[in-house]
C-alpha cells in the first residue's frame, strides 16, 4: 500500500512542476470567435435537419405527434417505453421469498489455540481488516454466530436463514 501513496506523490510533484516550469500559453488573453469574413452562410438543404427551403429567422408551426409517427407500427409505439425487467426468473423469485444464504462466508480460516480448556479460532475477512478470534458466542458482522468449536470443525450460524455452516479445522 505505501507503494501507491509514493506513487500518488511522485505524480503530484511532476504535476506541480509541469504547473511552475511548464511553457506558457501563447495567449494569456481569451478572445472571443470572431464572425466569419464572407457573412452569413447558408446551410444545402441536406443539412437542413427541419423545414427544407425555410429561413434562419422564420419559427415553424408546431407538428402534431400522430402525424410524426404515423409510419411506426402500433406494437412499436406501445412497447417503446414499456418498463423491463432484466432480472432472472430465479433471481426474482428467491428475493420474493426472502434474504439469500451468503455463496461463500466473509472469512477464511487461519488457525486455532486452546485457551483455559475450549478453543479460540483465528480468522482472516476477505476485505484487509486485521485477524479476529473467535470463541463459542461471538457474533461476526451481526449476521454470523459462532455456535461451538470442537477440535476439528467450528460450527457458524448465518442469523437471517437461521442456516447453519460447519468450517472444518485443519
Amino acid at each position: 500500500m505505501k507503494w501507491r501513496y509514493a506513487l500518488y506523490a511522485v505524480s503530484i510533484a511532476g504535476l506541480g512542476w509541469a504547473v511552475i516550469f511548464g511553457d506558457p500559453p501563447a495567449s494569456a488573453v481569451s478572445e472571443p470567435a470572431r464572425p466569419p469574413q464572407s457573412g452569413h452562410r447558408e446551410l444545402a438543404d441536406d443539412q437542413r435537419p427541419l423545414g427544407r427551403g425555410v429561413r434562419d429567422d422564420e419559427v415553424l408551426a408546431l407538428v402534431p405527434r400522430a402525424r410524426i409517427v404515423s409510419g411506426v407500427p402500433d406494437v412499436v409505439r406501445s412497447t417503446a417505453f414499456a418498463a423491463t425487467d432484466w432480472s432472472s426468473p430465479a433471481s426474482s423469485a428467491a428475493s420474493a421469498t426472502g434474504p439469500v444464504a451468503p455463496a461463500e462466508l466473509p472469512f477464511t480460516y487461519v488457525g486455532r489455540q486452546r485457551i483455559d480448556g475450549g478453543w479460540q479460532v483465528f480468522v482472516s475477512s476477505k476485505d484487509d481488516a486485521p485477524i479476529r478470534t473467535l470463541r463459542a458466542g461471538d457474533a461476526v458482522d451481526d449476521q454470523y454466530q459462532v455456535v461451538s468449536i470442537t477440535d476439528d470443525t467450528m460450527v457458524v450460524d448465518y442469523l437471517p436463514l437461521h442456516t447453519q455452516y460447519s468450517i472444518p479445522l485443519e
